[in-house]
């Protein structure tokens, strides 16, 4: 588990939303040989400080997404899909959209927008937010296309008299 950690870990103490408290003060100086004395970042005394939880906490939950989409799209027109996520930290880098539910992406887009024409007669559309902290959380949306309506054919026959 803590190897799958220290890529965040390392991100997050490069960043200032932090995920870890640096240790500035002291030295693990063993036998005298002047090293390993804590500094501002990264060092060998401290590494890079003291887990702070409140934001590595936050760190390792997965962004809140939801998606709005027209629940009964009309046949061969275009839609507009919007995904909104919220990322407790890190930011938002990609929208990974599968377009059909059957679990494969279609498209990738850095837009949380995506226009979209509807194919078959229903579909369950997932987007997955991915953050920069390889984070990722997945709304979903059934859509029912509606069946345009079909023109009675009307038939005129001539009527002759007399």
């Amino acid at each position: 588990m803590a190897g799958l950690l220290n890529p965040l870990l390392y991100s997050l103490a490069a960043r200032s939303e932090g995920g870890m408290r640096d240790v500035t003060i002291g030295t693990i100086d063993l036998y005298g040989v002047g090293c390993c004395t804590a500094g501002p970042g990264y060092d060998m005394a401290t590494g890079w400080g003291s887990f702070a939880l409140t934001p590595l906490a936050a760190a390792l939950r997965s962004p809140s997404v939801t998606l709005a989409a027209p629940a009964s799209p009309p046949p061969g027109q275009p839609v507009t899909l919007t995904a909104t996520a919220t990322t407790p930290a890190g930011t938002i880098v990609r929208y990974d959209w599968d377009l059909d539910g059957n679990g494969t992406v279609d498209e990738s887009t850095t837009d949380p927008s995506l226009v979209w024409t509807p194919t078959a007669a229903q579909t369950t559309v997932i987007v997955t937010a991915r953050s920069d902290l390889g984070r990722s959380g997945s709304a979903s949306v059934n859509a029912t296309l509606v069946a345009t309506p079909v023109a009675a054919a009307v038939v005129v026959a001539p009527r002759f008299s007399g």
